[in-house]
């Protein structure tokens, strides 16, 4: 049997087995043909030869001769575009592998593997067995690797939450970014994750899809200590502010107050503080970072300390008998004053600025009282602190 896929003519004595005999006689459809098969003008079909001795016998074979189509055997190419970065390649070089290599779709003749590729040149795959009527190609580019791309050290207040995408990385145009946390470039980081101290290393990749090396980038971030109290902390006037408050915290930079430890809008340093309340203190480094953690601090007002001696003599200091934050605490309150004879000198309140040691009330009218021992009660009148007596000395 021949199934042929040719265009040319075949010597049917070469597809007979064994060791026939030559000048025998080829026919076809009973009448006699020359013994080669044209597949452009001869049928396909049974073709007989047959070879006679000087005795008369004789003895024939056969060759079924059929005319059909070859299977085609075409390497599959997945990659018909392909770049190289920084090199010479050659035919070898190209995908797939363990195949012909061709200039053209009808060159006879395949390409050495020590051929070196043509930038913008294509080439055309074959098999190493079989046909393949319709070569599948590939088009070679030749491209340079990019530069290391320019980075920016990155430093920031620990408390911002930065990301990947906040680095200050730049290079060629159209040319995309790929951070990493190793040195390897094994572990590739999306730009939503959130930095952490240490360094980064970053590789840029042109339009041709060439990779750049990598540029290392540090990050690193700047904290400021959160405010502490200082040992020797005093308790807070009962009209004190905030202002006041920084008196007993110690800080490396600003503080900053807030209501709760979690809000974020600040307080004025000069609110007006209540008893019991916790206020939250932060400190601002030279950087301009704010410490993460924040100090609580309790605004714990000084008892109502009422003055035992007063000097009104006119020299600015002492010279009224007042008693702090007592209309913050008791607005209500009343001041009465007594001399040693039970007269009163004195009815009124007792906050800032005071009695001034003068006479206001009774038989003694006014005037500048003398040196001595006077008494005072105070009503608080707040439904339920009972009054409070007691002495004190008017010197000058």
């Amino acid at each position: 049997n021949l199934e042929e896929d040719t265009t040319e003519t075949v010597d049917l004595f070469d597809e007979l087995g064994g060791t026939p005999e030559a000048d025998g006689t080829w026919t076809f459809d009973g009448e006699e043909v020359d013994g080669t098969f044209d597949p452009a003008t001869d049928e396909e079909g049974v073709y007989t030869y047959t070879v006679t001795s000087e005795n008369g016998c004789s003895a024939s074979a056969t060759v079924t001769v059929v005319i059909g189509t070859q299977e085609q055997n075409c390497p599959e190419v997945t990659v018909t575009e392909q770049t190289f970065c920084d090199s010479e390649p050659t035919v070898a070089d190209l995908m797939p592998a363990g195949v012909l290599w061709y200039s053209s779709t009808d060159a006879t003749e395949a390409l050495d593997v020590t051929t070196v590729l043509v930038d913008g040149s294509v080439y055309y795959a074959g098999p190493v067995e079989g046909i393949c009527d319709d070569r599948p190609s590939v088009t070679v580019t030749l491209s340079d690797s990019p530069a290391v791309p320019t980075v920016t050290p990155f430093t920031q207040c620990d408390v911002d939450g930065a990301t990947i995408a906040d680095l200050d990385i730049t290079g060629e145009a159209d040319a995309t970014f790929t951070v990493y946390s190793d040195e390897t470039l094994a572990t590739e980081v999306g730009s939503t994750e959130e930095l952490t101290e240490g360094t980064y290393y970053v590789t840029q990749t042109n339009v041709a899809g060439c990779v750049s090396d990598a540029a290392s980038l540090t990050v690193s971030f700047s904290n400021s200590d959160a405010p502490v109290l200082v040992s020797n902390a005093e308790c807070i006037p009962i009209d004190g502010t905030l202002a006041d408050l920084e008196e007993i915290v110690s800080a490396n930079g600003d503080i900053t107050w807030y209501a709760t430890a979690t809000s974020t809008d600040p307080l004025s340093r000069m609110t007006t503080l209540t008893d019991g309340t916790i206020y939250y203190a932060t400190s601002t480094n030279d950087e301009g970072c704010e410490s993460s953690t924040r100090l609580a601090v309790t605004a714990d007002f000084c008892p109502i300390v009422i003055p035992e001696i007063f000097t009104p003599n006119g020299d600015g200091i002492n010279d009224y008998f007042a008693i702090t934050g007592i209309s913050a605490e008791y607005p209500n309150h009343m001041l009465e004053i007594y001399n040693r004879w039970g007269e009163p000198v004195y009815v009124g309140k007792g906050e800032n600025p005071g009695w001034d040691g003068t006479s206001t009330e009774g038989s003694i009218g006014s005037g500048v009282l003398p040196v001595g021992v006077y008494f005072y009660i105070m009503y608080y009148n707040d439904g339920q602190t009972a009054p409070t007596q007691g002495k004190l000395y008017l010197s000058r």
